[in-house]
């Protein structure tokens, strides 16, 4: 097999070759990917060899990614003596797959737009419709389905993630361009930024940790101005960040987008290196492993008390740290503790250096978990009490979700797993 890539580093075609026992190519088919303009798939055309040409996946959105219209058109043949108008203009009902995806992305379910029909008296009437499930799948942690807890009538080409399962490598996906062994948690190639990450292994997938974190192209950047309105998403070369623009240099910022996206270099590295340098940056791998750090399996678990009584596995305490600026950069301090912000009121004169103390951190590992035994509701994001004592930037690194906020913005920022892999 051979694959091909455009600039941003999207599969654009991949080639599979058939050999006879001397090596020779005897037979080849290829794979065409139809992207928009930020790299989402739009179409998948195989070339069946000859000039045959197949339509085999178109892509249906709305807000997100819906699912697709699977009708294996054959747009060229040529070998067809007459010309067919392709289904795909027909819309037949029973073509289009709808996903049913968790937090995470996983594809669980893929059901289609053909409702089965219930007759529950047998008197001839349809009572109700269910929806015809093509797929269901259960997985284990890293993405591989479950032995058993496969139900598929058809084949769905994504899976874990929502990434592309590679129908000649078993057991394996593609997210942008490397492959990953769903079975071993382990990519197949080193990952580009390997030298930036000393603590990870350069093969190892989702820091280890796939069940609260997704690993979507590892190179986004998010914009947003002092309003906390959304500016720009960037798919560069440069660490996942969050990046706050400063007031004042917002109109300069506007132009420059505007320039940038017009000549077509909004997404190059040198251009978003630049507009880092307008604003305040957040990094968010240093988030993650915060949150990683602090939500450790056995370590800050809520125990049993006279006011938590005792909780089940998953639930934690918050843990709290103070962020600091440095040359426009937010730093998370080196200590932290589990509660308020009174347990750590010494530390600023202890982590001298880091730069000018700017706010605070914490971890709401609870974020949209049911209720403790007490009855008390975990995680407001924020808190009231969170927005009542406000720094100049303050963040809250939910289980779900991450909120940016304080006196230095007007508004609260928001961002979910998929902030950083879709253009919203």
């Amino acid at each position: 097999m051979k694959f091909r890539y455009d600039p941003m580093g999207n599969r654009i075609e991949k080639r599979l070759y058939h050999l006879d026992g001397s090596g020779s190519v005897i037979r080849q088919s290829a794979t065409h990917y139809v992207r928009d303009a930020q790299g989402n798939p739009l179409a998948v055309y195989d070339l069946l060899g000859g000039d045959t040409i197949v339509l085999s996946e178109f892509n249906l959105y709305g807000s997100n990614r819906l699912g697709m219209l699977t009708t294996a058109d054959t747009l060229v043949c040529a070998t067809c003596t007459t010309a067919t108008a392709p289904s795909v203009y027909l819309s037949p009902v029973g073509n289009k797959r709808y996903e049913l995806s968790n937090h995470l992305g996983n594809v669980m379910t893929v059901i289609s737009d053909k409702p089965v029909p219930i007759d529950t008296t047998s008197d001839g009437l349809w009572d109700y419709f269910n929806a015809f499930v093509v797929s269901a799948t259960d997985y284990y942690p890293f993405g591989m389905g479950m032995p058993g807890r496969i139900n598929a009538i058809q084949y769905y080409s994504l899976g874990a993630w929502s990434s592309h399962k590679e129908q000649q490598l078993v057991g394996w996906s593609y997210f942008k361009e490397r492959l990953f062994d769903c079975r071993a948690d382990r990519w197949g190639a080193v990952d580009r930024y390997f030298n930036r990450y000393p603590q990870f292994s350069p093969f190892a997938g989702f820091e280890n940790s796939p069940l609260v974190i997704t690993d979507p192209s590892g190179d986004t950047t998010v914009y947003f101005s002092q309003s906390s309105k959304h500016l720009h998403t960037s798919y560069d070369k440069l660490p996942t960040a969050i990046v706050i623009i400063n007031k004042s240099d917002q109109f300069k910022f506007n132009t420059s987008l505007y320039h940038s996206i017009q000549k077509g270099v909004g997404s190059y590295e040198p251009t978003n290196e630049r507009w880092r340098g307008m604003g305040i940056m957040i990094n968010m791998n240093m988030l993650r492993s915060f949150y990683n750090r602090e939500t450790t399996d056995g370590i800050n678990n809520l125990t049993e008390s006279s006011t938590n009584g005792k909780l089940a596995e998953g639930y934690y305490n918050e843990s709290r740290t103070f962020t600091y600026l440095r040359n426009r950069t937010i730093l998370l301090g080196n200590l932290s503790a589990i509660g308020g912000i009174d347990y750590v009121a010494a530390y600023p004169s202890l982590e001298d250096g880091l730069g000018q103390l700017f706010g605070d951190a914490h971890t709401h590992p609870n974020e949209g978990l049911p209720a403790n035994l007490n009855g008390e509701i975990f995680d407001y994001n924020p808190s009231p009490n969170d927005l009542s004592n406000m720094g100049s930037i303050d963040i809250v690194i939910g289980r779900q979700n991450v909120y940016v906020y304080g006196k230095y913005l007007n508004g609260i920022i928001k961002l979910d797993k998929y902030s950083l892999d879709t253009p919203k």
